[in-house]
């Protein structure tokens, strides 16, 4: 425990397996405990923070926040690192995806998801299963909102990734975040560049540090520590960042405490 100071984890497909919408409260008890003996926790995640105190109620107030894949990230009440899309190239974006087949558009906003769902199960989703904050807008494309974060939700997972890196790589950052979803964000923004400043602004070297992740969303994080620690479940291609893989982030939390 000496040598660990910061432990960040992934959510969806990493701490939250199997379709699980809640952290459970054995997880919630070692991350509890985790804080007590000096380690800071972070929920590291493409979702938004609102969704991310409700999943970490008993511990919100005690750990930080990567939201929105590193666009809007909070300690203590403090925000630490924001970043916006450009406007007029949001409503572009949004624009394409509502002309793309099987697919609807996800606008991060402050508070809420904003869903004209079309195509999809999307509503649905982000009620039953993300537990999300959102709500229904008439028209995506006349928000002047700033945005976070845009995703691309496929209920089939039929996501044509290369056809959005190709179209927007150069000018934003695009990347996979799970079968049914893709996330665009500003160029340049991802975990990793989120928990860097976090790691600075609380003088923690990155060799004192784990993160855990399952998807392309969370490479950047898991190149930053000096323990990435891979899911099994995660792809080949993604596993190689790791230093290991394990079958649950509670099995090597517990190794951890244990060790203590």
């Amino acid at each position: 425990m000496n040598q660990i100071k910061l432990i960040a984890s992934d959510l969806d497909g990493t701490l939250l397996l199997n379709g699980n919408t809640t952290v459970d409260d054995n997880t919630l008890g070692m991350i509890e405990e985790l804080i007590k003996n000096g380690v800071v926790f972070v929920a590291a995640s493409g979702r938004q923070y609102e969704n991310l105190q409700k999943l970490f109620y008993p511990v919100k107030d005690s750990i930080a926040y990567i939201c929105y894949n590193g666009c809007y990230s909070i300690y203590k009440g403090e925000v630490f690192y924001k970043r916006f899309l450009d406007g007029s190239l949001a409503k572009k974006i949004v624009h394409d995806i509502n002309e793309a087949d099987d697919c609807d558009a996800m606008v991060s906003v402050a508070g809420a998801e904003c869903i004209c769902p079309q195509k999809t199960d999307l509503a649905d989703t982000l009620k039953n299963k993300v537990l999300a904050q959102y709500r229904i807008v008439p028209d995506l494309t006349n928000m002047n909102e700033e945005v976070y974060k845009i995703g691309v939700y496929s209920e089939k997972g039929n996501i044509n990734s290369d056809y959005w890196k190709e179209k927007y790589g150069e000018i934003c950052t695009v990347q996979d975040s799970g079968t049914q979803w893709l996330d665009i964000v500003p160029k340049g923004i991802n975990k990793g560049i989120a928990l860097n400043k976090l790691l600075s602004d609380l003088n923690i070297s990155p060799d004192n540090c784990i993160a855990f992740g399952d998807n392309e969303n969370d490479i950047e994080m898991l190149k930053t520590v000096g323990y990435p620690i891979t899911m099994q479940s995660a792809s080949p291609k993604i596993q190689k960042y790791g230093i290991y893989s394990t079958n649950t982030v509670a099995d090597s939390l517990l190794k951890l405490l244990q060790r203590a």
